[in-house]
């Protein structure tokens, strides 16, 4: 039984479009996993976010600073890293936005664990589908 480690994104009290579909994947993954779904929101400001994201995840862990007001992968990925330990995620998910994309490789690196991007469904507990696309598709 493995949880799922979802870095959410937000705005100011609101989670970012965008997370609403990752914790949608992250709830397939968590009953493949047989585990949860923890929102993960990381920034200063964070706080704000929570009660949004308490609507869609049964376990929210909020990393607010001042510190972090500004997204530098170099700071975030060990507070990312160190959060999935924490809450025994076997799957850590972020949206294919800028800060997704360039938070997730650091974060693989950090716990020495492989990656996926660009996942289009779930088949099964440790097989995802992604797209293929050759030439000028």
């Amino acid at each position: 039984m493995s949880n799922v480690l979802a870095f959410c994104e937000f705005n100011g009290a609101q989670l970012r479009s965008s997370a609403l579909a990752n914790l949608s994947f992250a709830r397939l993954a968590a009953q493949a996993q047989g585990g949860d779904v923890v929102a993960l929101l990381v920034g200063a400001g964070a706080g704000a976010a929570g009660p949004d994201a308490a609507r869609y995840a049964p376990k929210v862990v909020v990393v607010d600073d001042p510190g972090l007001s500004h997204y530098l992968a170099e700071v975030y990925a060990p507070i990312v890293a160190e959060q999935a330990k924490a809450q025994g995620a076997a799957v850590i998910s972020a949206t294919a936005t800028a800060v997704g994309k360039d938070l997730a490789p650091r974060v693989a690196g950090l716990l020495d664990a492989g990656m996926a991007s660009d996942i289009a469904k779930l088949s099964g507990k440790d097989t995802f589908v992604r797209p293929i696309l050759a030439g000028n598709a």
